[in-house]
C-alpha cells in the first residue's frame, strides 16, 4: 500500500517524505517495546532508501524527551512543539 501511495505521488510530481511521528518514551516501553519500535523504523527506513525517499526520525530531528510531554501523547511546551 504504501508503494503504491509513493508511486501515486510520484505520477503527480510530488515526493513523499516518511516521519516517525514523536512517541512519549514511555509509550514505547509499556506498549510497544524498544525491539518493536526499532524493527518498525529499520524497515521504514529500508523502505524509504528502497524508494528514495526521505525519513524523518521526528524525535530525534526535534531532541524531543520524556520531559517535553504532558502526558503519553501531548507535548508539554510551546517550545517542544516548535523543534
Amino acid at each position: 500500500m504504501l508503494r503504491r501511495l509513493a508511486g501515486d505521488v510520484a505520477a503527480r510530481g510530488w515526493k513523499l517524505v516518511l516521519f516517525e511521528s514523536p512517541l512519549h518514551p514511555r509509550f514505547i516501553d509499556e506498549y510497544l517495546g524498544r525491539a518493536t519500535m526499532s524493527a518498525v523504523r529499520t524497515r521504514m527506513m529500508a523502505f524509504a532508501q528502497a524508494q528514495d525517499l526521505p525519513y524523518v526520525a521526528l524525535p530525534e530531528a526535534a531532541r524531543l524527551g520524556a520531559e517535553d510531554y504532558a502526558d503519553i501523547n501531548h507535548l508539554a511546551s510551546a517550545e517542544a512543539q516548535q523543534r
